[in-house]
This record gives structure tokens, sequence and C-alpha cells, in this order.
């Protein structure tokens, strides 16, 4: 199950629990990249530099489908209304930014990229 809520509550419409039978099971709640750099050297070598991992370098993306007209309209209306939203997964909940929405009918993809981490 996920859920996707308003940072700053308004009133109705400020939040959208998903079941797991509206997102594939194959979401990615784990997309990340380590925090990496490669530099070329004047004697044609490289050096690879690593600052390791944190959560907030993880991005969450889903795809949702399967939704009814009123489940997508409150969805669309978080993200209009407020980029910045609370995401909880199972196992955690984070403070992130709604960085790509496409409502593609009856599939709405969406990537959340995490701020911080609101659970310990």
């Amino acid at each position: 199950m996920i859920s996707i809520a308003k940072s700053v509550p308004s009133g109705s419409g400020d939040s959208i629990v998903i079941g797991s039978a509206h997102y594939q099971h194959n979401a990615k709640l784990f997309e990340s990249q380590s925090r990496v750099a490669k530099t070329l050297t004047l004697d044609g070598g490289v050096v690879i530099t690593t600052d390791g991992y944190v959560e907030v370098d993880r991005n969450l993306s889903f795809n949702i489908k399967n939704l009814t007209k009123a489940q997508a309209a409150v969805l669309r209306g978080i993200y209009t209304s407020q980029v910045r939203v609370v995401v909880a997964i199972p196992g955690a909940v984070y403070d992130c930014v709604i960085s790509f929405y496409n409502d593609v009918g009856k599939e709405i993809r969406m990537t959340a990229m995490i701020e911080s981490k609101l659970t310990a």
C-alpha cells in the first residue's frame, strides 16, 4: 500500500491511499544512484571518487493503474496544487517532491525525489 498526501493539508482531497492492486509490483521503490564521480587525469588515467549512498539519493517511481475517476482526480489535484508531498511506502515515510507526473488514461506514471526520511 502507498499513501500520497499534501505536505500542507488544505481540506478534502489532501491524500490518497493506493492499494497494491493499483500499482505495479515492480514499482521502483528503491531506485538510486550513489554519489560517484569519474575524472580523467592528464596522464590518460581516471580517478573515481565515491561519497557513498544516503537515503535521500533515492527516487520513488510508480505506475498506478485502474484508479477510479475520483481517485485519479485526487492524485492529479495533489500534484497540480502542491508538488511537495508526503509519501508512505512499506517500511518508511518520506518528504518528497514530485519530479515527473504523466496521466496516460488508465495509467498514471509518477516519480518522487526524496528530500528527507520522516521515519526512523
